[in-house]
């Protein structure tokens, strides 16, 4: 019997934290909604909030002005804890985006944190922004 508690009690918290995720995830989807940037966007693909498609427009006075990106953004069920993978599915020539459209940026790596709002916007126009590539495209 005691068991029996133990899975019950297990399965009440992970409900708790698949709940606060998907709290946290609608939170961010409505922040992201009500932004004020026309140039990226993102919204849940299908059914599932662990699973987005973005765009992203090039920005104005560079070589990626006039175009038009799509990404793929999924999330961990453990987020905000481990940060979203975030891809470009249209090719993407850029010195922190590899060959397979995996976006090189330290935010989304190892300098993630839990205490970041999701800052989709600030993100993918960092990526675009810096010049600089991380050491696993050197």
């Amino acid at each position: 019997m005691p068991a029996a508690g133990k899975q019950d009690t297990a399965k009440v918290t992970s409900t708790v934290d698949s709940h606060a995720v998907t709290k946290r995830l609608q939170s961010e989807l409505m922040s992201l909604m009500s932004a004020t940037d026309p140039g990226v966007s993102a919204f849940p693909d299908g059914d599932s909030l662990f699973s987005w498609v973005g765009t992203i427009q090039g920005a104005a006075d560079t070589v990626y002005e006039g175009m038009s990106y799509k990404l793929s953004l999924k999330f961990p069920t453990d987020y905000p804890f481990k940060a979203p993978t975030v891809k470009f599915e249209t090719p993407c020539f850029h010195p922190n985006v590899d060959q397979y459209g995996n976006i090189c940026l330290d935010i989304l790596k190892d300098k993630w944190s839990a205490a970041y709002r999701w800052g989709l916007p600030q993100a993918l126009h960092c990526s675009f922004a810096t010049s600089t590539c991380c050491e696993q495209l050197l």
